[in-house]
C-alpha cells in the first residue's frame, strides 16, 4: 500500500486595506458625527460622559479610607470607583475636597510607615536605622562624607545621638 503525501495549500491572503487619508473633509464628518452622538440622549458616548462625570457623594470618606488604611494608589482608587484613572485625575484636578483628602491621607500613610519604621530603628534594626539617616539626614555608604570623622565609635555615638533627638521630636509631636 502506498501512501499518498498531501500537500497543503495555503488560503489566500486578503488584500490589504489602505487607512483613510485624514482630510480635512473627513476630519469635519467626524466632528459633526460627534456632535451628533453627543446630541443624542440615548446615546453611550453622552451616558458614559454623564455616569463619570461627577463623584459620588461618599467619595472624600472613601478615598480616605482607602489611601489612609490600605495605601492605595491613585490607579487602584480609580478601580474602586469603577472609573478610567484619567477619570480619577480630573476628579482631583477639579474637585478641591477630593484632592485635599487624597492629600491628606498620603500624609497619614507617610507618618504611620515613617513611624513603624522608626520604631524598628529603636527596636536594634539597624537596615532601617540606616534608611532612616539617609533619607532624613543624608547620610551615606559610598564613602566618608565630606569633614566627619570615620572612627567607627564616634560613628556609632552619632547615629545612637540622632535616635535619640527623632525619638524625642516624635514624642514631641505627638
Amino acid at each position: 500500500m502506498s501512501k499518498k503525501k498531501v500537500i497543503a495549500i495555503p488560503a489566500p491572503v486578503p488584500p490589504v486595506k489602505a487607512k483613510p487619508v485624514m482630510t480635512a473633509e473627513r476630519r469635519a464628518a467626524l466632528a459633526e458625527k460627534a456632535r451628533k452622538q453627543w446630541a443624542d440622549k440615548n446615546s453611550k458616548l453622552r451616558a458614559n460622559a454623564i455616569r463619570t462625570k461627577h463623584p459620588p457623594k461618599d467619595a472624600v470618606e472613601r478615598i480616605e479610607h482607602c489611601v489612609a488604611n490600605y495605601g492605595s494608589t491613585r490607579e487602584q482608587l480609580a478601580k474602586h470607583f469603577k472609573i478610567h484613572i484619567d477619570t480619577f485625575d480630573q476628579w482631583l484636578k477639579r474637585h478641591p475636597e477630593i484632592r485635599d483628602a487624597y492629600e491628606r491621607s498620603k500624609g497619614i500613610e507617610y507618618s504611620q510607615l515613617t513611624g513603624m519604621l522608626y520604631q524598628k530603628a529603636m527596636q536594634g534594626d539597624s537596615i532601617c536605622a540606616m534608611f532612616l539617616l539617609k533619607i532624613r539626614h543624608g547620610a551615606r555608604d559610598n564613602g566618608p562624607i565630606p569633614g566627619q570623622v570615620t572612627d567607627p565609635a564616634s560613628s556609632a555615638a552619632r547615629i545612637r545621638a540622632t535616635l535619640q533627638a527623632m525619638e524625642k521630636a516624635n514624642d514631641e509631636g505627638e
